[in-house]
């Protein structure tokens, strides 16, 4: 499993909305804005240049994974005032785990290989999703945003805002039309249903 992000296929944020890998994003003609210096992307360390298909390999891409799990995404969501950035408003897309955890079984056909990116049906900008969440965003200006969120990593562990400012910025969605025909993916979790599985981890938890 290899999270979706828009730095795995050398896109920028011009790109259009959809296409059939990912829409990268980033800052001052970066992409991706969060990977470490020597990232190496798993489709290179397959080796020489050979791509999984070739070596028999399944890469699965989840984007924005919800329900009863711990990852970047679900942390912002639990905060009780998340952070957004004042004038921008990305569409997202999202997962259920349940849905995660099919293309798992359905990656395991002999004639599957190669990388599928794997997503909920629909999408929903920021702004709505934290208002069906119950949650109530604070617009900050992007510079601000990065210095506070900076501070706040290291006395809350707050990795999601140092790290993906950019994810709160600019829209990064995924085309799964290849995981449908050679997977048989279809998500049984549209938007409202992973919207579900947010509420029903927070009122577990509370």
């Amino acid at each position: 499993l290899q999270r979706a992000a828009g730095a795995e296929t050398g896109k920028k944020r011009v790109a259009p909305a959809v296409g059939p890998g990912v829409v990268g994003i980033g800052r001052d003609g970066e992409i991706g804005g969060s990977r470490p210096a020597g990232h190496i992307n798993p489709e290179r360390r397959i080796g020489c240049g050979h791509g999984p298909d070739r070596r028999g390999l399944v890469i699965l891409r989840p984007v924005n994974i919800v329900g009863g799990v711990r990852n970047p995404l679900m942390g912002y969501l639990r905060l009780n005032h998340p952070p957004t950035v004042l004038g921008f408003d990305p569409m997202l897309q999202l997962t259920h785990e349940r849905d995660v955890a099919r293309a798992v079984h359905l990656s395991l056909k002999p004639e599957a290989k190669g990388i599928f990116n794997i997503a909920g049906s629909g999408q929903m900008p920021l702004s709505m999703l934290l208002r069906k969440t119950g949650r109530r965003g604070v617009p900050l200006p992007s510079p601000l945003l990065r210095r506070v969120s900076s501070l706040a990593s290291r006395a809350m562990r707050m990795d999601f805002l140092t790290r993906e400012v950019d994810y709160l910025m600019y829209t990064c969605m995924v085309d799964t039309e290849r995981a449908e025909k050679i997977l048989g993916f279809e998500p049984r979790h549209d938007i409202a249903g992973c919207i579900n599985a947010i509420l029903e981890d927070r009122l577990w938890k509370s």
